[in-house]
């Protein structure tokens, strides 16, 4: 073939030395081509908690029986919707659990969990309860528990990382 053909004067391999090294930038782009398959295959879910404490005691959840994770201990919060802040997450999800009113605060720290099917990317943060009677919406139970009393409880595992960083720092 000449030059207004495809040949070896304007292959795309023609810059390429060995066939070692066309074995190599083959084998780099099949993989990266994988892992980008894989990571779009891969749901994250943005989910946001909320770190409520009150007298020195932090208030945890016990997720209802029948969902995913039932009978796990969580810090309450919920997914975060598109266009939505976790903060404004955190405010909406809270007054739909509980029926509570809560400002929302610093954030504490990221935790990102891999169930299988799902990836969660958890954002805690600190909230402040303002007013409202809490209500059992999506939860079968509440406690308010110390900082040392989180090792009696089974938490998710998304919420592990956050339990250590209060354990280890309650303030």
């Amino acid at each position: 073939m000449g030059a207004e053909g495809i040949g070896p004067s304007t292959s795309v391999l023609s810059g390429l030395r060995s066939t070692t090294e066309l074995r190599t930038r083959f084998t780099i782009q099949l993989d990266w081509y994988n892992i980008k398959k894989v990571a779009k295959n891969q749901k994250i879910i943005d989910v946001a908690a909320a770190i409520i404490e009150k007298d020195g005691k932090f208030l945890i959840a016990k997720r209802k029986k029948g969902k995913h994770l039932e009978n796990k201990w969580e810090f309450p919060g919920g997914k975060i919707e598109p266009e939505e802040s976790p903060q404004a997450c955190l405010f909406r999800e809270l007054k739909e659990e509980f029926g509570i009113s809560t400002k929302i605060g610093d954030f504490v720290a990221e935790s990102i969990f891999d169930y299988g099917t799902v990836k969660v990317k958890l954002l805690g943060y600190r909230a402040k309860y303002v007013s409202g009677e809490f209500n059992l919406n999506d939860h079968d139970e509440i406690k308010w528990i110390a900082a040392g009393e989180f090792d009696k409880f089974d938490f998710a595992e998304a919420d592990l990382p956050l339990v250590g960083k209060l354990v280890n720092n309650p303030q």
